[in-house]
């Protein structure tokens, strides 16, 4: 196993504010709606801050989430009581181990993205199956890569611009390297925070896997899971020539 990049404190700590300006909320429906018609325990790979996984607590759902990056984790605990600690813990999605089954496991915002090797999308893969009750689903989203924005390298490209409660102001810039060859788009994130006219910068660098639709089909075919169906969007939009995101649903 390659060592996976876990997201730093400055990335957490600014992460909700940021994808709340840049994040669709289609996703959010989406999941939710599978969470809220599940009858038994959910688990949420990437659970990040906990965009989902806080609503479906709040809704009384037998949620539970792993995330690799600890700062992660203590944002999203700032969130719900301590009694629900036990709900939440720091596992690479590779070799995680609890002592449940599930009745649905998902895996939202590209958290496949993440895995570069077929090693490492086999492991996840089998230990999802492992954790998933008989006839339980499993459920993840990837995009569906744009060929003219991979076939140049982006440099600092402001993304987001961002006035900040406690004053100041945050910029993100995105630079983006492509390697075709492996099928990885190399990113690095520039923070910029400007208050009291005192300039911070921070910088995070990570690899994004890109996936093809017969190439997410064989990863499946190749694991302990059935494919049951691939979208074309959260929407439940059929595969076309637009499609921005693929969206799988596996069963055990």
């Amino acid at each position: 196993m390659i060592e996976l990049y876990t997201y730093p404190d400055f990335v957490a700590k600014y992460y909700d504010l940021i994808y709340e300006e840049l994040r669709n909320p289609v996703d959010y429906n989406f999941y939710l709606k599978k969470i809220f018609e599940t009858n038994g325990s959910i688990l949420e790979i990437g659970v990040g801050t906990g965009r989902l996984f806080c609503d479906a607590l709040g809704k009384r759902k037998d949620i539970y989430g792993i995330d690799l990056s600890p700062a992660m984790i203590e944002r999203l605990k700032e969130k719900i009581s301590s009694k629900d600690y036990f709900r939440v813990k720091v596992q690479d999605s590779r070799n995680f181990q609890l002592n449940k089954k599930f009745d649905l496991i998902v895996a939202p915002f590209r958290v496949f993205s993440h895995l570069i090797t077929l090693d490492d999308q086999l492991s996840t893969l089998d230990r999802i199956n492992y954790h998933l009750v008989e006839g339980g689903e499993f459920i993840f989203d990837v995009f569906n890569p744009d060929l003219s924005l991979l076939a140049k390298p982006m440099d600092l490209n402001l993304d987001t611009e961002i006035d900040l409660k406690e004053g100041g102001y945050l910029k993100r810039y995105v630079t983006a390297k492509p390697d075709q060859i492996s099928q990885i788009n190399w990113l690095k994130m520039k923070y910029v925070l400007t208050k009291n006219s005192v300039v911070q910068e921070e910088t995070f660098e990570f690899p994004m896997r890109y996936y093809f639709r017969y190439e997410l089909e064989n990863l499946i075919a190749l694991s302990k899971l059935k494919l049951k169906k691939v979208l074309g969007g959260f929407n439940n939009e059929p595969l076309d020539n637009n499609t921005k995101d693929f969206v799988l649903i596996c069963e055990k």
